[in-house]
Formats: structure tokens, C-alpha cells, sequence
């Protein structure tokens, strides 16, 4: 986004902001008009989306290849081959009028990379343009696995911006997946999309420059998401009903409509207000009042007036169905590196760790690795042993995680591979697995912003609250990355020491699930009061 002659011109990108959220997006033209500083919040780096970035860029680089094997470097003078345009500057309408030079040319390159798209105020770059005949068909490339709604939008916003400097398009644009699937998308559709959303934006880009002050969380007018770093860094500092877990942006606006707009009033509130049935309300309610112990006026921004986390259990079922515990119960947690990708096959993402903490063992800590495919069907084979093995010691364990991931994956693996797929659904629909994610949330309230394993665990770990360099899922997922570079430069023991650090994070995981099952057996019923 920029300011060309007093107006916002924009990128498809930001298309695509806008479409996720209006209020994110037209902070950024504030901070363009220097009404506010650059920056959304004090939001940590977003390290999972940066290695998202460079998959994005490598998978590009490998179609450029692909192309390049194909049809060869384009050469002046020779027609066809392949042109990869610099990316060094922004595109401009004089780069962009000097680019589309190329494709009249009787010499023209067969496949024209990053050509700059630049027509009224959408400024941008197209992929790849491959001539066909006397046509030229748009190919972008995304890590997604299907045709997204935000893709729509961008094949269209670039298709409105090339037609409109008279390039000849073919009907169908094609997106190269995430696996490298080819889906054709049919330009008609793209563009009339395209057209809608950029006369939305046009006109709010253009109310910012008349406006008094900065877009405000508090307007209604401006669609918020409720969950971007911009957005929970507004909410937060306005102490919006929005922060109250649970709660849904209609709730909010139900709420706001009967005069309950902080999460303080919610709190204080003793009535329901028109459109939000009782049970609902209350249930809002009654979490509101546990956030705002924890978090007084004052300390939203200050986490050391944060007081200790509280909870209280409000349904005491789930936690009389759980299972006795059985000498032979497991602890089990995955890690996967979703960019994964093996030479020649169209299955991205590799599930390199199954992990599991045995209580009472004299290695208390197990894990299967695997770096590659083949290693990945081993890591499954030992699994599946090792539980068969135990099962036949142990009747009546159950294995134990957070979230729906594990039977998700474990399913997906066995399916993969054709192995044990009876036994692991078996396993599953008989209630080895015992997922506690589900127990948490119908039995317990808690003070904490969220259900994540990680938020709930100041309530049940005490002293043993998680530290190391790995301390999240999305750093982990980063750190195999660093491995698996680190290996193939031949830097073993710097490999090897990232390693254990996930090796350790994962073994957390699995110890924070078994010392939950143990907090919610000890827990008596219908109680609240301080974490321990």
C-alpha cells in the first residue's frame, strides 16, 4: 500500500486484508497518512508465517525451474524460453508500461515471471504469464490446497489490471497449488468479484483521507475480525466484550446494541439483552466475571497487575466419566512440519515425532522419529507395536492428549500408508484415545484467554511452567525446519541440539497432558478457587 498523487494505491495483498478485515487494513492507511505509528501492536514475530513466506518463494523457484527445463531461458532475438523479471522494485506505471513491451514483441518469451501489473491504483505483479497462441494465461501459485476465496479475488484484481493495458487473456487463469495441482479458474467470476471488492475498498480508502482521526475499534461501520493482532490489541486496550472467551463477534454485537460494550459490564450486567437467549448470556456472564478477577481495570496492559488464574467447575460430568487411571496409561502428542515436501510426490507435510510420556517406566519418555517418508511409515509400524504390546499387558489403559489432532493424524498416517487402518480406527471408536480438550471446556471455567494447553497449565503446573528455546508449536515447527537444514549442510551437532530442543518441548507436552488427567481427577466438585 502507498500514496501515489494523494490516493491509496493498493496490491492485491491488501485486497485480501481488507476482505479478512477493514479495520486492520485501513489502520495501515492511517499509519500511511501518519496519523498513527507504523505497526499494528507489540504483537511477537510471526515465525511461522516468515518460514511460510520463504516455502512460498521456493515453490515459485521450482516452477520456474520446471518452466525452465521445458522451454529453456528466453534470449533476445530467439522467440519462446522462459523470463524471470526482477522483484528488486516496486512496480510503477512506467514499469509496468515498459514490461508489457515484452509480449508484443516478435521475439516474446514463452513464460514471463513477476511481470508488474500497474492500471488506475492496483499495483501489483502477476506470477507467471504463459502464451498460449495468441493469448496469455495467468498462472499464480500458492501453498493453499484448494481455490480459496482470497485467490479469487487476487486472479481477478490482476486479470481487471493486465486487460485494462490490453494484454489478451485466456478465459481460464490457473493456480498451482500448495502439491502442485493445476486448478483452472475462470476469469468472468474472478474479475466481477474483483471489481466489487475494489470499489469497497476504493471508497473507504478514500473516507481515511477525509476522516478526522484513526479508525476505531469502537465504529461499527468498519468490519472487525476479532482475532488479527490488530484486533486483539484494540479490543484488549479498550477492554471490549469481544476479549470475553467464548464470546462471537454476533454476540458482541448483540451485546453493544443493549449497552454492554466492555467486559466489565458484562461482569457487572444482570439482565440479558434483546436477541441472546438466557442460558447463553449467563454462560458469557459467568466467564466475563472470572477474566475480569484475574485481569482488573488497569492491567490490560500491564501484566504485572495481572492477578493469579481462577477457575471453577461448572459441570462436574465429564470429570466423573473419565477413566480409572491404568498402569499402562499413555501420554501422547505429534509434531509435523506442514512444508515438508518430498522430491516427487504431490504429499506435503511430514509427521516427523510421535511422542509419548510412560509414567512409572524406567524410560518414562518414548519417541519415534522420522525424517523421511519411509521413516514416517517405521515411526507408524513401532507405534502400532509398541501399543499392541501394551494393550496386551495392559487391558485397560487409554492414551491420553489435548485436541483432536492426535486421532486426526494418526487416522490420516494409517490411511496413507494402508497399515493398520482397522486397528488404529478400532483403537479410536473403542475409546483407547481420550481426548481431554473436550473435558476441560464441559466441565471448567478459567480465568486464562483460552483453552490452549499452554494457557490452562498456570493452572495445574505449578513451578514446572514450560522454558527452552521451543516453547510453542509454530517454533517448533520452525526449529525442524533449522534441522533439517542444518543436517543437509553436514552441521550435526548443531542439528542435533535442535533436535532435543523440540525432543524437549514434545516430552512437556505429553507431561503437562498427564499432569492435567491427574488435576482433573483431584479436582472436587462445583468448586472455585485459586490455581495451585
Amino acid at each position: 500500500m502507498r500514496l501515489d498523487n494523494g490516493l491509496v494505491s493498493y496490491s492485491p495483498g491488501d485486497l485480501r486484508s481488507f476482505l479478512t478485515c477493514q479495520l486492520d487494513t485501513l489502520r495501515q492507511v492511517d499509519a500511511l497518512l501518519g496519523r498513527i505509528p507504523e505497526g499494528k501492536s507489540n504483537e511477537p514475530v510471526d515465525v511461522l508465517g516468515e518460514r511460510l513466506g520463504e516455502v512460498g518463494r521456493a515453490h515459485q523457484t521450482h516452477l520456474i525451474e520446471d518452466y525452465l527445463v521445458r522451454y529453456g531461458r528466453w534470449q533476445a532475438g530467439t522467440p519462446g524460453g522462459v523470463l524471470v523479471l526482477p522483484t528488486d522494485q516496486p512496480p510503477t506505471h512506467e514499469s509496468a508500461a515498459a514490461a508489457m513491451q515484452l509480449l508484443t514483441r516478435d521475439d516474446a518469451p514463452r513464460v514471463v515471471g513477476q511481470l508488474p501489473v500497474a492500471a488506475g491504483r492496483l499495483y501489483g505483479a502477476a506470477d507467471f504469464l504463459v502464451r498460449l497462441g495468441d493469448r496469455w494465461q495467468l498462472t499464480e501459485v500458492r501453498l493453499g490446497l484448494r481455490l480459496k476465496e482470497v485467490y479469487l479475488l487476487q486472479i481477478g484484481a490482476l486479470a481487471l489490471g493486465l486487460l485494462s493495458r490490453g494484454v489478451l487473456l485466456d478465459a481460464d487463469a490457473v493456480l498451482v497449488t500448495g502439491d502442485r495441482s493445476r486448478i483452472d479458474v475462470p476469469l468472468v467470476e474472478a474479475m466481477d468479484r474483483a471489481r466489487a471488492l475494489i470499489t469497497r475498498f476504493e471508497r473507504a480508502a478514500d473516507q481515511r483521507l477525509i476522516a478526522e482521526g484513526p479508525a476505531s475499534w469502537d465504529d461499527d461501520s468498519i468490519a472487525a475480525c476479532g482475532w488479527c493482532p490488530t484486533c486483539r490489541y484494540e479490543m484488549t486496550l479498550a477492554r471490549d466484550v469481544r476479549m470475553t472467551v467464548g464470546l462471537r463477534m454476533p454476540d458482541r454485537a448483540l451485546l453493544r446494541a443493549g449497552g454492554v460494550r466492555t467486559i466489565d459490564d458484562l461482569a457487572r450486567a444482570s439482565e440479558s439483552v434483546d436477541g441472546l437467549e438466557q442460558e447463553r448470556f449467563e454462560t458469557l456472564r459467568a466467564q466475563a466475571r472470572l477474566q475480569v478477577r484475574q485481569m482488573p481495570p488497569g492491567s490490560e496492559l500491564d501484566p504485572a497487575r495481572q492477578l493469579d488464574p481462577v477457575f471453577e467447575v461448572y459441570d462436574d460430568t465429564p470429570l466423573a466419566a473419565l477413566p480409572e487411571p491404568s498402569a499402562g496409561d499413555v501420554f501422547f502428542d505429534f509434531e509435523s512440519d506442514p512444508m515438508w515436501s518430498e522430491q516427487g510426490s504431490d504429499v506435503r507435510g511430514l509427521h516427523y515425532l510421535f511422542g509419548m510420556v510412560v509414567p512409572g517406566e524406567q524410560h518414562p519418555y518414548v519417541a519415534f522419529w522420522a525424517h523421511d517418508r519411509d521413516e514416517e511409515l517405521q515411526a507408524l509400524r513401532d507405534f502400532v507395536r509398541y501399543v499392541q504390546q501394551r494393550l496386551a499387558h495392559h487391558p485397560s489403559m487409554h492414551i491420553y492428549h489435548y485436541g483432536s489432532y492426535e486421532t486426526m493424524v494418526l487416522r490420516e498416517v494409517a490411511r496413507r500408508f494402508q497399515f493398520a487402518e482397522t486397528t488404529v480406527e478400532e483403537w479410536i471408536e473403542g475409546g483407547l484415545f481420550v481426548d481431554l480438550l473436550p473435558v476441560v471446556k464441559s466441565s471448567i471455567r478459567t480465568s486464562q484467554p483460552g483453552y490452549g494447553l499452554k494457557k490452562i497449565e498456570p493452572l495445574y503446573m505449578g513451578d514446572e511452567l514450560r522454558t527452552g528455546e521451543v516453547i510453542d508449536g509454530a517454533a517448533s515447527v520452525v526449529g525442524y525446519q533449522r534441522f533439517t537444514e542444518l543436517r543437509e549442510g553436514g552441521h550435526y551437532g548443531e542439528a542435533g541440539t535442535v533436535l532435543d530442543a523440540i525432543a524437549d518441548y514434545n516430552r512437556y507436552d505429553c507431561l503437562s497432558t498427564l499432569r492435567l488427567r491427574d488435576w482433573l481427577r483431584s479436582l472436587p466438585p462445583i468448586v472455585e478457587r485459586s490455581a495451585r
